[in-house]
């Protein structure tokens, strides 16, 4: 039996070996899994307690950049209502001043605007214009950009602030171009063009573009052009573009070239014909082809008028040139079908083009020497002319204006251009008084040595 029970109590060792080591095992593991899941318990709260401390710390950070990004809208929206109040500037004239580029601080877009407006005394319409069509006088430093800038152009053109003001409101583009390519572009067109100093001035400020328009692109290609083009001297040249500064600013392929082009052939004109008459109104180059000169023509040619008359009456406005159009077109008709016959004795016509007295009709025989000053309507050119008495009596008397070449019709008896029709019967008509001037009664105003010499048929010294 003990032999037995050394078996079983082996056996029973082993087996509460096994159990122990089994138990032990499975307690060890279960406390494992306990302090992993406190372990992880900890953890995740640790992780919640960073999170909550990495947000509250973050929070002011972001509360900044919140601040931050809404102090630019802010801003922006101060800076557009400041312009829309003071300047009277519309949401849509705003927004595409902003399109550009953001106009800046607040606390630099008032003073900005007060130093422009006393600067160049600016109205505030004339401010609203400077700042709409040119924002960057905005954003522009005043002490870099647009102090320097404004004091050149007044010493170098020599305005006053009032010039000076009109200047920058019809070109805003001037405030934001440094000074020292301005004086580039001035001393250029003074070597070309062979100008003084006065001149130079005078060129410019008849066409403030020329301070910034490219020489390689733009002014020395079309001086180069002009010249050529209607075969001009130096001296033909300065005077043209001093007479009429924007041709500078004219392109050459798309207006000037086919404008002459058109003019010759449809005028059947020379160059050299055409050279004069732009050489003596220069503004000819730049009016309109299709608005203009293309209309004008067909209208000449329907009235049966010469369609040269379409540049000696270029710088007419429509609505006076279709007027001297209507009355020349009465005038072809009158005299196409008058049937005025020539009066007993001798028909007197007198063409008074030059100031002399020699070969006047009528006067060769102690006939009187009358003379009329006056003003061309169609170049405003002052002049004085004399006739004889006898041509305007009896004959004829046509007098040239020697700005453009036109003819005016002084007295016409004959019935040439008009039925017994002198100068003074038509100024009656229309009501105006008409005075006969000799030594005792001479007028103010009228040049009684002038008109003397005129009379005695004497040249000026």
């Amino acid at each position: 039996s003990s032999a037995s029970t050394r078996p079983c109590c082996a056996l029973s060792y082993v087996t509460v070996r096994k159990v122990y080591t089994f138990w032990a095992s499975s307690n060890l593991i279960i406390q494992f899994d306990r302090f992993q899941q406190l372990q992880d318990a900890l953890q995740g709260n640790n992780q919640g307690k960073m999170h909550a401390a990495r947000a509250l710390s973050a929070a002011p950070a972001r509360a900044a950049q919140k601040k931050k990004l809404l102090g630019p809208k802010k801003n922006a929206q101060q800076v557009r209502d400041l312009l829309r109040t003071r300047l009277a500037l519309t949401e849509a004239e705003l927004d595409r001043m902003v399109r550009r580029r953001p106009l800046g601080a607040l606390t630099t877009i008032k003073p900005k605007l007060d130093w422009l407006q006393r600067r160049l005394d600016l109205d505030t319409q004339q401010l609203a214009r400077l700042v709409r069509r040119e924002p960057t006088v905005l954003t522009n430093s005043v002490e870099r950009n647009n102090a320097p800038t404004l004091d050149w152009l007044q010493t170098r053109l020599e305005l006053d602030t009032a010039q000076l003001g009109r200047m920058v409101v019809k070109l805003p583009a001037l405030v934001g171009k440094r000074p020292e390519s301005m004086e580039e572009n001035c001393d250029w067109l003074r070597r070309r063009l062979g100008l003084d100093a006065t001149q130079t001035r005078r060129l410019v400020a008849g066409f403030p573009p020329l301070l910034y328009l490219s020489v390689d692109e733009n002014l020395k290609p079309t001086l180069d052009w002009l010249q050529k083009r209607l075969d001009l001297d130096d001296g033909g040249l300065r005077k043209m573009v001093l007479t009429h500064p924007p041709l500078l600013g004219l392109s050459v392929e798309a207006n000037m070239a086919p404008k002459l082009a058109y003019l010759e052939q449809e005028l059947n004109m020379t160059r050299a014909a055409l050279r004069d008459h732009v050489l003596r109104i220069p503004a000819i180059l730049a009016y309109s082809l299709d608005k203009r000169y293309r209309p004008r023509v067909e209208a000449c040619r329907a009235a049966g008028v010469d369609a040269g008359y379409v540049l000696t009456a270029a710088p007419l406005t429509d609505e006076y040139f279709y007027e001297r159009l209507e009355t020349m077109r009465e005038v072809v008709v009158a005299t196409a079908s008058s049937r005025a016959t020539t009066p007993p004795g001798r028909r007197a016509f007198s063409t008074a083009s030059s100031d002399d007295g020699n070969g006047l009709p009528g006067t060769e025989h102690g006939g009187r020497r009358l003379a009329i000053v006056f003003t061309c309507t169609v170049c405003d050119t002052r002049s004085a002319k004399k006739f004889s008495e006898h041509a305007y009596r009896h004959g004829v008397v046509v007098v040239r204006c020697p700005g453009c070449g036109n003819d005016h019709l002084i007295a016409d008896n004959l019935g040439f251009f008009e039925d017994d029709w002198t100068l003074e019967d038509m100024l009656r008509a229309r009501g105006d008084s008409v005075e006969t001037l000799d030594d005792d009664n001479l007028a103010e105003g009228v040049d009684a040595e002038l008109l003397k010499r005129l009379v005695e048929g004497r040249r000026g010294k």
